[in-house]
């Protein structure tokens, strides 16, 4: 737009880009808070964060939204990771815009969850008893049981993904992790998994 322009972006679309922490808890030192963005913002495309919330939010000071695309791999084991990968087209039409999300078929299939094996314990039906001299295979069979079921869980993600885009995803092996109160060493191995040393992560309560 050749008119307009100044300080208060009058005539322009203005797109600001950054890559720093989102203040999502980490204390005032450690991100940019929205409140120090320029008002005059129309649309703020926030890299650096890893999970994927491409469709634009309203702002914290209202006056602006925030696109946040998240990264286009999963590069850690957490749930913001275990969220559909995304890209957008972003059309804009004077101080009007439009983003349409556009999914990523190639990305690695990844599930995650949890299970707490006090709650196991404590179920009565079928569940695991301290007092079974065999109590280890037991609870090694409980997280095998629940390790398969994120594994067919990314699988079946994956599948409606390549269907939703229309392409089909080749040779990824999936991702998969859970945070147990206990854990039997070495389950992952048996697993034709990326990084199978961390399938199970001990979880200190």
């Amino acid at each position: 737009d050749e008119e307009g322009g100044g300080d208060d972006g009058g005539g322009w679309f203005n797109i600001f880009a950054l890559h720093q922490n989102r203040d999502l808890g980490r204390g005032s030192k450690n991100c940019v808070h929205e409140s120090m963005i320029p008002e005059y913002m129309d649309l703020v495309v926030w890299g650096h964060e890893h999970e994927c919330r491409i469709l634009p939010d309203e702002s914290a000071v209202g006056t602006f939204r925030i696109s946040q695309p998240g990264s286009s791999v999963a590069t850690s084991l957490t749930a913001g990771e275990a969220e559909k990968k995304q890209v957008g087209i972003l059309d804009v039409r004077g101080q009007s815009f439009r983003l349409r999300p556009v999914p990523l078929s190639q990305v690695r299939p990844f599930a995650t969850g949890e299970i707490s094996l006090r709650d196991e314990l404590e179920n009565e039906d079928g569940g695991l008893d301290p007092e079974d001299p065999n109590v280890d295979e037991a609870m090694a069979d409980v997280l095998a049981d629940h390790v398969t079921n994120l594994i067919e869980e990314a699988r079946e993600s994956a599948k409606a993904l390549r269907e939703e885009a229309e392409e089909a995803a080749r040779g990824a092996l999936p991702l998969g992790t859970s945070n147990a109160d206990e854990s039997v060493l070495g389950h992952g191995q048996k697993y034709k998994l990326i990084k199978p040393d961390q399938v199970l992560v001990r979880l200190k309560v």
